[in-house]
């Protein structure tokens, strides 16, 4: 099932995976600072709409403390790998967040269903995402909130499951992506140009994959 997905989401996550390799990152974002210090990255989703997270920049304690405050103890926190999450269970209804559980579910994977935002803390920077996450082990969180269209998301989020749990099959997938990317074509090297500016302060070589 993996390798279907991945075969279909091909078209629409090439740019996706050059710059998604370390904490998580999901694509290709205009960044700006909002009033309260925070960075909200809007998502350049090829004319979809677009996808909003914010990030704030506080340790494990902090960010527990601060999740107490706005889950009003309600919510549930998680630690896999490096990362703890934190988010409130919802009941399944029929948005777009409940249609990528579904198919996620119904394909076999782990799937947590959360009402409105999730949040996830690597000791360093908190991320609030109203889209999907998928943990170290595998797990993928839903939000309630998600825009995107649910086949969308289960095919996005496949592809960091196999990053995280099965590196063998994710690297012979990336190998398939780069050997199908034209480095010389217009499209390319605009997307590529904004990621590495964006993502890694233009210190990459657009021209060299590797």
């Amino acid at each position: 099932m993996i390798s279907e997905l991945q075969s279909s989401a091909k078209g629409d996550i090439i740019a996706d995976e050059q710059s998604n390799i370390q904490e998580g990152n999901d694509g290709l974002y205009n960044k700006r600072t909002d009033y309260g210090g925070n960075q909200e990255r809007s998502k350049i989703n090829t004319g979809r709409v677009a996808e909003s997270q914010r990030f704030t920049e506080e340790d494990t304690v902090t960010f527990q403390r601060r999740i107490e405050t706005v889950f009003s103890g309600a919510g549930q926190k998680v630690v896999s790998g490096n990362t703890t999450l934190a988010y409130v269970a919802k009941e399944i209804d029929n948005s777009e967040g409940a249609t990528a559980y579904n198919i996620l579910s119904q394909s076999g994977y782990k799937v947590v269903y959360c009402d409105g935002p999730i949040y996830r803390n690597n000791g360093i920077i908190t991320t609030e995402t109203t889209e999907a996450v998928t943990a170290p082990d595998g797990t993928v969180y839903v939000s309630s909130n998600a825009t995107l269209p649910g086949v969308e998301i289960s095919l996005h989020e496949v592809v960091h499951i196999s990053q995280n749990t099965n590196l063998e099959e994710y690297t012979e997938y990336e190998s398939v992506l780069c050997e199908n990317i034209d480095l010389t074509s217009e499209g390319y090297r605009e997307v590529a140009k904004q990621i590495n500016a964006n993502n890694f302060g233009g210190k990459y070589d657009i021209d060299n994959i590797d």
